[in-house]
């Protein structure tokens, strides 16, 4: 028989339960309804400084995924979270030279 090099993790990770999630889901709801459109990292922050999270990279994740089923079920407005990722820095282009000559 041989023995396995892996053995179970010492670690003892805390689940939240779905009252704590809905609590969470809660606080989140009530900050971005005092004060929107914010950014994830401010909901996230808004959050640790009401103690409803630590502040961790673990909780900040879960910030953004409760964030995300919150928007895709209808409960938070699209408009509640600024996403400034559409925003694009690029050069001015034309279709063709005369375009480039009418606009001149």
């Amino acid at each position: 028989m041989t023995k396995s090099i892996y053995g179970t993790s010492p670690i003892k990770r805390k689940r939240r339960t779905k009252a704590e999630m809905e609590q969470l889901k809660g606080g989140l709801f009530a900050i971005l309804q005092d004060d929107h459109p914010q950014t994830v990292r401010g909901v996230f922050y808004q959050a640790t400084v009401r103690s409803l999270i630590d502040k961790t990279e673990a909780d900040y994740k879960a910030v953004q995924r409760f964030l995300t089923d919150m928007r895709r079920s209808g409960i938070l407005p699209f408009d509640y979270i600024a996403d400034s990722t559409c925003w694009m820095r690029k050069p001015e282009t034309y279709s063709d030279v005369e375009v480039v000559l009418f606009d001149a």
